[in-house]
């Protein structure tokens, strides 16, 4: 296992010169090293902290954004102007669910709460408060980055499959959470 670096060094990857601004020669393997001289961050180190508590997601699908852009086309050629960050997609949250069925349960019990009105209430999404924290982890569990998502909540339980030929599964419960926005740190 590789040791975790030593700080959190932000060094543009497209940065072309090296720390006394000399050019850097751009080709080969030890151009490619050079820019990943700490390491690469793992896609299976994270921590989740919403619902008022942390959670271990047996997988997430991180938080995505774009940019809306206006088309213009009077004159001259078509020039498109960006003017907007757009949150598309949901983030999908997997857990293998303990043997009281309590994450379900805490899931059901937010959902039936949004709803029980029967109305739309927009002042039951607080879309100034990130309610949801996904946190990128390093080797030694520190923090290298975390989406604070801003009004998150669950918008769907996804079926969960059962049945008698699984003896050697574990029941999982997937949410989709929809949120107002995120911001990366």
């Amino acid at each position: 296992m590789a040791t975790p670096p030593p700080t959190n060094d932000r060094t543009p990857v497209f940065n072309r010169t090296d720390s006394a601004g000399a050019r850097r020669d751009s080709s080969g393997i030890s151009a490619f090293r050079s820019l990943y001289k700490n390491g690469f961050a793992r896609a299976n180190r994270y921590r989740v902290e919403f619902l008022d508590g942390e959670g271990y997601p047996e997988s997430i699908t991180l938080p995505s954004k774009s940019v809306s852009v206006y088309t213009h086309s009077l004159f001259g050629p078509i020039i498109q102007y960006p003017y907007r960050e757009t949150f598309n997609d949901n983030i999908v949250m997997t857990f293998p669910e303990d043997g009281f069925a309590n994450i379900r349960y805490q899931f059901e019990k937010q959902m039936e709460a949004l709803t029980k009105l029967g109305i739309a209430k927009p002042s039951s999404i607080n879309t100034q408060v990130d309610n949801l924290k996904i946190h990128h982890l390093d080797y030694a569990d520190m923090v290298i980055g975390t989406y604070r998502v801003f009004g998150a909540y669950p918008i769907s339980i996804v079926p969960t499959n059962m049945g008698y030929a699984m003896n050697n599964e574990t029941a999982k419960v997937q949410v989709m959470i929809k949120y107002y926005r995120y911001q990366y740190a």
